[in-house]
């Protein structure tokens, strides 16, 4: 971390893993209408995250901006993989198993700042950006906002 006069500047990097849960190998789920099933067959997922954050504080604001990048191995993800004619005779609707994405790479920023206009006052806003991307197939992750932000006043 870097710091000068109320300026701070951080670089970071993690290497993760992480097993596949006994429900995402195993089991079998059902909720409303939709079927999940577990591959036993699946390997764990690795990661490596890289992130740089810039912040300014000062006595009456402070700004914030990060960006970051994650790369993932063998990413686990439940896809569709079709229903059966008794699967809608029983009302279900969607089937979907778990596997492995050979490669995947999630990606953005956010940006935020906060002001204290006078004392026991603050508000505030926050917006993300997030990209995620199966990378072997070249098509969006399922379940990854692409937009999101908040306000907050206390």
């Amino acid at each position: 971390m870097y710091q000068y006069s109320g300026l701070n500047v951080r670089a970071s990097y993690a290497a993760g893993f992480r097993s596949p849960t006994l429900q995402q190998m195993y089991a079998v789920s059902e909720s409303r209408g939709q079927i999940t099933v577990g591959d036993p067959d699946l390997d764990p997922e690795k990661s490596n995250f890289y992130n740089l954050n810039i912040e300014y504080n000062h006595r009456l604001f402070s700004i914030a901006a990060s960006i970051y990048q994650n790369d993932l191995k063998d990413k686990i993800e439940a896809e569709d993989i079709g229903t059966t004619p008794e699967d809608i005779e029983n009302g279900i609707t969607r089937r979907r198993q778990y596997r492995n994405i050979e490669k995947a790479r999630v990606k953005g920023f956010d940006i935020g700042f906060s002001v204290r206009p006078f004392t026991g006052f603050m508000f505030g806003a926050n917006y993300i950006y997030t990209d995620g991307r199966n990378r072997t197939e070249d098509i969006r992750l399922e379940r990854t906002v692409r937009h999101s932000g908040n306000f907050n006043a206390s």
